[in-house]
């Protein structure tokens, strides 16, 4: 699930001791001796730059320093991303992008794309032939150990119908060689990865650059990414009229994680987990917050052997069990087909050059990296005499440098090459061409490889119609000349431009239309369950720093309280803390000592992380649950939840107590308003939205009757500073006063936080918006809807409940939240057994036999 490191050469990054001219543009080194995109061998400028350097020279160092300000924050609001493994800054590292786009000149970018046309079409018959009868082994243009001995060869796979298309997606890794020529140096075949970062770069560069976009008369991404949909649509068994397409997530830890929940937004698509499917019959289902959905095209980001724990790999927590079978029965169609990593293969792609002549009666236009297969005895003295000079490379694995080796390093790297010749290839390495970039208000060259993207396109009547190249790409730049490589965090990432044929003359075109989703079936059960409990998180965090707040307000404003008030401000103290720790026992007394420093308990209420209710254990849950839904946010809402991770990670650091904690949360108060203000205005009324609302009033409610029912004593009541506090804490404080003009009456106080139907804070308001909320959730595989007759009786008890024998009665109060609260836990068990776990029979099969139900049933008859 990594793209690994491209094998590049670390020549010496010295420069020409004059300066090219590039047409009264900037300044430039060109690199001695290495190709270059904006200059070339002879000093010149390549005219298709000039438009891009002009517009750069024209905004001055202010003006590009301006810009490239706005295009990090414009990638940082989208929540870009690429998660690094083990990165000393951390894993979840900020996309870059370059402002100076990797421009291609016309020509050229017909020359490649042709390229790339024919290399996508070979590969597409070496993998039929190769899952197939393997004539390309038995005539010996391949080697049988070169497939059948590496371990991304899937014998589960063979003979599997892929369905209209062997491939549909297919990349390819190019760099400029040093004659100018471009060569290929990786293929990217099982799960292409970078399309949604090309995507999300262009949609940044334009609302940056936009008068150097329209002066280059750049090509659109647009209609490529309708006939991406239309594939994947096509791509579906015969008979499915409105096909489901899911996009496959490892989910919120991998490294384009960002691109994943990107593509599924943009192209209205459900991004699913391996544990929201489930095979049954032979039928891949999507289990969905109305019951199981069925799903007829799986685009997977998930590597082949970790898509099926049943017959691949049976750790894998990431694929689907009976995926294979599924797809030998023609119910559903993966998307590239498992088993396609095979093509990746250093010592696959060492044979292509002779392949093209066997099945393309053609030379491969764009050369590859010469490489040599140690399977073959001559190929391996090659490489074992030129160690120094050659880059070993195995299926997945990294490469290995040569020449950076020990001595013993050297020594274990031959044993190794003796013991298994068929898993290594050597290739030579390359010395990287180099792109303009940006560096300091001035160009620089940077060692660039260009990936570049095709989609496999079918015919009306389901039957392949040809490939259709991405008219751009992305490019990935490094400043030393090391290997540039997204795995490591060390690349910045370019847009890639090309000139339209229509140039001055295009209009911008719309988007395409993205096709109409039940969205009750697309939602799935996990991602409901998890904006569920956003909104749970959401309103505890909020409630927890509006307590503490206005706890320490009260504190300050009377540092030395007596009587009553003491009694009053000792019982807030002791809510905060069981709220703190989740006490839900109305009634009970206090949970830890009530002589306990007040300050130390309102802090460990913010920022104490073993304290299941405190803000920040509550932020904790939060933001990890937003990580995993991204894709049915929008870029506003992430915006907002991007600020609070950085503010949960600032909450308490400051080492000023409780008052620097309070500024903290104070600044969190304040996202978490915002959040809620987009949530309520930005989302749709799907069931997305109405279970986050529902998770947000079970805990506004349940928090209110808490707060109620510990509060409501005798010595609360006879202090009218603590029932300030109470409602100050409620925000309603304010209402009160403009209604009643006096001091806090605990019956009128009582009215308002619990019967009023129209103040949002109170019981009652909650209910109703429950009722509504629940109504029109989808009912579960057995058409019903849950909590209804809790609900009911929820209301009714909210209904007949008399405020002043609330406030008088201690017995009626307690009684009232405890059946109260019992029936809001019961609707919230119900949700999680009819919405977020599908249960049931489920048939597996293998190879197109019911799969034992018990160990005891393998043995043999």
């Amino acid at each position: 699930m990594t793209d690994g490191e491209a094998p590049t050469a670390p020549v010496a990054t010295h420069r020409r001791a004059v300066t090219t001219a590039t047409r009264d543009h900037f300044a430039y080194d060109r690199l001695d001796g290495v190709a270059d995109e904006l200059v070339g061998s002879d000093g010149v400028a390549q005219p298709v730059w000039d438009p891009v350097v002009a517009n750069l020279r024209s905004l001055g160092e202010g003006g590009l320093r301006t810009r490239t300000d706005r295009l990090g924050r414009l990638l940082r609001d989208q929540g870009a991303t690429y998660n690094v493994y083990g990165h000393p800054a951390g894993e979840r590292r900020p996309w870059t992008l370059d402002p100076v786009p990797h421009v291609v000149a016309r020509d050229e970018w017909e020359r490649l794309a042709a390229g790339v046309v024919q290399r996508a079409r070979l590969l597409e018959q070496v993998a039929d032939d190769l899952f197939g009868e393997r004539r390309l082994v038995a005539d010996g243009l391949i080697a049988a150990d070169a497939v059948v001995g590496d371990p991304a060869f899937l014998w589960p796979c063979v003979g599997l119908d892929p369905g209209p298309r062997r491939l549909v997606l297919y990349a390819v890794d190019l760099v400029r060689h040093r004659d100018g020529s471009f060569r290929v140096l990786h293929d990217r075949v099982q799960a292409p990865s970078g399309l949604g970062y090309a995507l999300a770069n262009r949609q940044a560069i334009t609302r940056v650059f936009p008068d150097m976009f329209r002066r280059v008369g750049v090509e659109r991404l647009a209609d490529w990414f309708g006939a991406l949909r239309s594939s994947l649509m096509a791509m579906a068994p015969d008979g499915i009229a409105e096909p489901r397409v899911v996009i496959l997530t490892p989910g919120p830890h991998n490294e384009t994680y960002f691109e994943h929940a990107f593509l599924a937004r943009t192209l209205g698509y459900s991004m699913v987990e391996g544990a929201d499917l489930t095979v049954r019959d032979g039928r891949v289902w999507l289990k969905s917050v109305g019951g199981l959905e069925p799903v007829d095209v799986i685009w997977r980001r998930v590597d082949d052997a970790w898509c099926d724990p049943l017959e691949l790999r049976g750790d894998s927590l990431l694929g689907v069990a009976g995926l294979l079978d599924a797809m030998r029965r023609g119910n559903v169609t993966v998307v590239n087909p498992l088993g396609s990593g095979l093509l990746e293969s250093p010592a696959i792609t060492s044979a292509l050059h002779r392949v093209s002549r066997h099945l393309l009666g053609d030379e491969l236009s764009i050369a590859a990296n010469p490489s040599w297969w140690c399977g073959d005895p001559a190929h391996r003295a090659h490489v074992l005499r030129n160690l120094d000079r050659l880059v070993l490379r195995t299926t997945g694995g990294p490469p290995v440098f040569g020449r950076l080796l020990s001595d013993r390093a050297r020594n274990e790297l031959v044993q190794r090459i003796e013991r298994r010749p068929h898993r290594w290839t050597g290739q030579a390495e390359i010395d990287l061409g180099t792109a303009p970039s940006l560096v300091d208000g001035r160009l620089q060259p940077r060692r660039a490889v260009l990936r570049l993207f095709a989609v496999a396109t079918v015919d009306r009547d389901g039957a392949a119609d040809g490939w259709q190249v991405l008219p751009g790409g992305m490019t990935r730049v490094a400043d030393t000349s090391d290997a540039v490589s997204m795995a490591f965090g060390t690349a910045d990432a370019k847009d890639v431009w090309v000139p339209s044929p229509a140039a001055g003359r295009q209009q911008p075109g719309p988007a395409p239309s993205p096709v109409q989703v039940d969205l009750r079936a697309s939602l799935t059960a996990r991602s409901a369950e998890t904006l569920l409990w956003l909104g749970r998180n959401a309103e505890r965090a909020e409630t927890m720093s509006r307590w503490v707040s206005a706890v320490a307000n009260r504190i300050d404003d009377d540092p030395e309280p007596t009587g009553a008030d003491r009694a009053g401000t000792a019982a807030l103290v002791d809510l905060v803390r069981s709220l703190a720790e989740l006490h839900r026992v109305p009634g009970e007394g206090p949970i830890a000592d009530r002589g306990a420093d007040p300050e130390a308990v309102l802090l460990g209420a913010l920022t104490d992380r073993e304290l299941s209710g405190s803000l920040a254990t509550s932020l904790d849950h939060l933001v990890a649950g937003s990580a995993s839904v991204r894709e049915l946010v929008s870029s506003g809402t992430w915006r907002v939840l991007e600020g609070l991770r950085d503010a949960r990670a600032d909450l308490g650091g400051s080492g000023t107590g409780l008052d620097g904690a309070l500024d903290d949360a104070d600044a969190c108060q304040t996202l978490l308003a915002a959040l809620s203000g987009l949530v309520n205005e930005s989302m749709v009324r799907d069931p997305g939205w109405r279970f986050l609302d529902t998770g947000r009033r079970l805990e506004r409610a349940q928090l209110m009757l808490i707060t109620l029912s510990a509060t409501l004593t005798d010595d609360v009541m006879a202090s009218g500073p603590t029932l300030d506090t109470l409602l100050a804490a409620s925000e309603c404080l304010s209402v009160y006063r403009r209604r009643h003009r006096t001091d806090v009456e605990p019956v009128m106080l009582c009215r308002l936080l619990v019967t009023d139907p129209d103040n949002p804070r109170s019981v009652r308001f909650q209910l109703d918006r429950l009722s509504e909320d629940l109504a029109l959730l989808p009912p579960n595989e057995q058409g019903r809807r849950s909590g209804t007759r809790d609900l009911s009786t929820a209301l009714a008890l909210c209904s007949d409940v008399d405020p002043h024998a609330l406030v008088t009665r201690r017995d009626v109060m307690l009684a009232f939240a405890e059946r109260t609260l019992g029936l809001l836990d019961a609707i919230a068990d119900g949700l999680l057994l009819d919405h977020f776990a599908q249960v049931g029979p489920a048939t597996l099969t293998v190879g197109g036999a019911p799969a034992p139900e018990s160990l005891d049933e393998t043995a043999p008859p």
